[in-house]
């Protein structure tokens, strides 16, 4: 019994080992060829799941995630490298006669790839690129909103 917990133990060890070795490889391959790694192919490599989503009013804060239908939150965006935005509905779809992937939009960055101009039925949404590293996806946007008579804004977080 003893012996078999032992060798239970050795093996653990020796796969932690193993895949933390191949964790570092793939990352120094990644991280060494930096003239491919461009904020285009950041934005366009996999898709994107929403984690956190805050709409700030006044001195109000709303976490919109939580209003969000279960159906809505594993729902995967997708930016093309041909510049469009596509969405995939995920495990969970809303009803039965919704598309699995839909195109919604196309997006770009402004000169300085500072901000993300996403367009939807020929609106226009500049949004801030707070971070954006290979995990994970950071934007912010400031809009007036007519009902609320003010500003608000937006914070999303997308992981892969």
């Amino acid at each position: 019994m003893k012996t078999t917990k032992y060798i239970s133990a050795l093996i653990a060890i020796f796969a932690i080992a193993f895949l933390s070795t191949l964790e570092s490889c793939s990352r120094d391959i990644n991280e060494g060829d930096s003239s491919s790694v461009t904020k285009e192919n950041l934005l366009s490599s996999q898709g994107w799941l929403l984690k956190s989503a805050t709409v700030d009013y006044g001195t109000q804060s709303m976490d919109m995630l939580a209003f969000m239908d279960e159906s809505d939150r594993d729902d995967v965006l997708y930016f093309k490298s041909n510049n469009n935005i596509s969405r995939d509905a995920g495990a969970l779809k809303s009803n039965l006669n919704e598309k699995q992937v839909d195109k919604t939009g196309t997006w770009e960055y402004n000169t300085e790839a500072s901000q993300l101009l996403l367009t939807e039925d020929g609106v226009v949404t500049e949004m801030k690129v707070v971070t954006l590293t290979a995990s994970e996806l950071v934007v912010e946007f400031k809009e007036y909103d007519e009902t609320l008579k003010s500003d608000i804004k937006g914070k999303f977080t997308y992981k892969h």
